[in-house]
């Protein structure tokens, strides 16, 4: 059982000997809740002053979460193979630097 209370009212209206059990999910999504909302709280009253980029970053992170959260979902997909070709390419121009023709 979830931990709404309408299903537990609707529960113990219905099936008055019935004996509610809150399965293990929603207890862990009732304790992510909590925790996550009792370190938001923190981070917005501890902020010390002129951290204004750390804020901001908190505010992105918040608006693209789904984006974030998605990572895991999506069994760890991740863009790294075409960043790591990205950066050989870079390597390649940075080492060539300098060179006026392919003749040198």
């Amino acid at each position: 059982m979830g931990g709404f209370a309408g299903y537990h009212t609707a529960t113990t209206k219905a099936l008055p000997d019935a004996v509610p059990v809150m399965d293990p999910f929603h207890v862990v999504q009732l304790a992510r809740r909590k925790l996550t909302q009792a370190v938001v709280n923190l981070l917005r009253r501890d902020l010390p002053a002129g951290l204004d980029e750390l804020a901001q970053l908190g505010r992105t992170l918040w608006r693209k979460r789904a984006h974030v959260l998605a990572y895991f979902d999506r069994g760890g997909a991740s863009n790294g193979s075409v960043e790591a070709i990205n950066g050989r390419f870079e390597h390649l121009r940075g080492i060539g630097l300098g060179f006026r023709n392919f003749g040198h």
